[in-house]
């Protein structure tokens, strides 16, 4: 039961790691995105 718990965290994990960075990602294009255009303006 222990063993199939822990892969069962392990697995979440993996994927909540993967959203966060995706989000991370996505925030620091969109900061990107931003700035880019104030300094054309």
């Amino acid at each position: 039961l222990g063993n199939l718990f822990a892969e069962l965290a392990i697995a979440y994990y993996r994927e909540e790691g993967r959203r966060i960075k995706i989000r991370i990602e996505k925030k620091n294009f969109n900061f990107a995105e931003l700035h880019v255009r104030y300094c054309f303006k």
